[in-house]
């Protein structure tokens, strides 16, 4: 079994130094940033893909595991709930929860049949919800919502930064029906 940490992060020296005091060592590889050309290699050789942020917006490498037809395991950040449905396309954990990470990641590498399911529903989900048709057709709503959010609290100033920030999405072709 070996174990691939890819990406750069803060915890590095800690993980490589619990890896070596737990004996595991010989099974981790630090890969450490890719080259994007290079992120579709490694999608191919994993089985599951786990992520562990502690914080993230939309995960693209959550995208880009369910697209690469990997089972997913991921901490519950503000964009995994998106790109994640519990139990239906891969699995959410609590941040730091080790104990219940390593129970996902071997009850799917024991029931390769329920990580094929996942996989299936995981990439129809992405593939139905993150198209750039679908994400515009989200932008509506979106703008509501934050126009009904602000309604109550816009200054003239906020007001003019708006009518601003509307004249650009137009200019650059994101927004083409606002009032």
């Amino acid at each position: 079994c070996l174990f691939l940490i890819v990406g750069e992060g803060p915890e590095r020296n800690a993980i490589h130094k619990l890896a070596l005091r737990l004996g595991v060592f010989q099974n981790i590889r630090f890969i450490g940033g890719l080259n994007y050309r290079e992120i579709p290699d490694y999608f191919a050789a994993c089985d599951i893909a786990a992520v562990t942020s502690l914080y993230e917006g939309t995960c693209l490498v959550l995208l880009e595991a369910a697209i690469s037809g990997k089972p997913i395991i991921s901490t519950k950040t503000a964009g995994a709930y998106d790109a994640v449905l519990d139990g239906q396309t891969g699995y959410l954990i609590d941040f730091k929860d080790s104990p219940r990470l390593a129970q996902r990641i071997a009850y799917l590498l024991k029931n390769p049949g329920l990580a094929m399911r996942l996989v299936e529903r995981g990439r129809k989900h992405i593939l139905d919800n993150f198209s750039k048709d679908e994400i515009l057709k989200s932008y509506p709503k979106m703008w509501e919502k934050t126009r009904l959010a602000c309604r109550d609290k816009t200054s003239g100033s906020l007001q003019r930064k708006k009518i601003r920030l509307t004249i650009l999405l137009k200019k650059a072709g994101i927004l083409t029906y606002a009032k």
